[in-house]
């Protein structure tokens, strides 16, 4: 919105400017003609009085079809006199530019121009011309009213009726003296002092020739102000010799209305944030204790291997009841089962004991047993020998009694053998 309104400020200055381009190009050439014949009748005029001046005015007036004052400065540069009893008596060469401009012209003996200049006492721009007449060793100045100058602010203003938004749109002129001084006049704010921040914001529009906005109250109206410096048009066309002129307009917004739209549109975000985050806190405290609360509590229950409760699941959704019922079935399960196991393991124990009591009495040899191929002595898990009989003693529940085959028989006691086998 903002943009779109310095845009249409921007376009309609620039048509304006360029319709002016013509009109001060006529004023140049018709000021400087007006000029010489106005010096060539002040030149063989002696006894020269006002009334002739107001004479000569008349009819440049008419020729220009404008208002033209004629001025008559002494060699000290004071207008001693003049057709616009404003000046009289103003000392030129107290202001460093127009002393500057009255030792150009009458070191170069030309006319010089210089337009537009701003009268604040008119609030209007006027167009100079000055010569020295050196036959009368004083200065000649005409001063030609731009009144159509003042268009720039009717631009401003008729955009301000149109917008419901703009509050006001000033026009100010800086005019930068060669000393570095700075000379802000207003074509609206009549005020003899401006405030340093309206100075400060008009200077850094100028100095970096940017936008300025800032945000001022008044009235208790919020009011967001711009800053802009109108631009000089064609580079080409030159409206004045060594002086700087920049106009820069302030354009006032009035965003009361949407501040406080904005304000309430903040307050009923923060209520619905509010009833939102209420909500959301209601939900989650409720299912907090209707779920969390009871699925914490059904896990622990699982994590200990202990029944849920019916206490537990109250309130509960449907679906963790169910998933508690048949936890709790499924428990109750596991402990019959448990229960039958322990006493079939009870039964299992009882007679595996029975059969560790019949194998204890039961003692027999198994396996490969090391023997000696000669004396037939066995090696026992020690690794010592021993005889056959003292070790299948100590390894089975058999006895050894001792007798004699025939074979040892005949072969250790073969005169006994005989004997035996006749008796037989």
């Amino acid at each position: 919105m903002v943009s779109s309104t310095i845009n249409i400020l921007d376009d309609s200055i620039a048509l304006y400017r360029h319709l002016l381009m013509e009109h001060f190009k006529h004023v140049r050439k018709g000021l400087i003609q007006s000029h010489l014949s106005t010096e060539a009748v002040i030149s063989n005029k002696s006894g020269l009085k006002e009334s002739d001046l107001i004479k000569i005015k008349e009819d440049i007036s008419s020729d220009l079809k404008g208002e033209v004052d004629i001025s008559l400065i002494n060699s000290r540069g004071v207008i001693y006199m003049t057709t616009y009893p404003a000046e009289i008596g103003i000392d030129l060469s107290e202001i460093p530019d127009a002393q500057a401009t009255m030792m150009d012209v009458k070191q170069s003996g030309r006319i010089r121009v210089d337009l537009p200049i701003f009268e604040p006492a008119g609030k209007v721009f006027r167009a100079y011309s000055i010569s020295y007449i050196k036959d009368r060793g004083e200065y000649l100045q005409l001063g030609y009213k731009l009144s159509d100058f003042a268009g720039f602010n009717r631009i401003l203003q008729s955009s301000a009726i149109n917008s419901l938004l703009v509050d006001k749109i000033d026009l100010y002129l800086v005019h930068k003296e060669s000393a570095g001084k700075n000379f802000i006049a207003s074509f609206t704010d009549f005020s003899p002092q401006f405030p340093d921040e309206v100075q400060k914001s008009i200077m850094k529009a100028l100095n970096t020739n940017s936008i300025i906005d800032r945000e001022v109250n008044i009235d208790n109206k919020f009011l967001k102000e711009f800053y802009k410096v109108i631009a000089k048009g064609d580079s080409n066309y030159i409206w004045y010799e060594g002086i700087e002129h920049h106009l820069i307009y302030r354009l006032r917004l009035d965003l009361t209305a949407q501040k406080n739209f904005v304000n309430i549109s903040r307050i009923i975000s923060i209520l619905i944030f509010a009833a939102l985050l209420s909500f959301i806190v209601y939900g989650f405290v409720r299912f907090r204790f209707s779920f969390l609360m009871p699925l914490a509590n059904t896990v622990e229950s699982i994590k200990m291997s202990k029944k849920i409760g019916d206490e537990e699941a109250t309130g509960c959704c449907s679906e963790l009841s169910l998933i508690a019922e048949s936890y709790n079935y499924h428990l109750d399960t596991i402990k019959n089962d448990t229960e039958e196991l322990n006493l079939i393991n009870e039964e299992l124990k009882r007679k595996n004991n029975e059969l560790e009591k019949a194998v204890g009495e039961i003692k027999k040899l198994t396996g490969m047993l090391p023997i000696c191929s000669s004396c037939k002595n066995i090696m026992n898990d020690e690794g010592y020998w021993q005889r056959v009989d003292d070790y299948i003693s100590e390894h089975s529940e058999a006895e050894f009694t001792h007798s004699i085959c025939p074979d040892c028989a005949k072969k250790l006691y073969l005169e006994y053998y005989d004997i035996l086998e006749k008796r037989k």
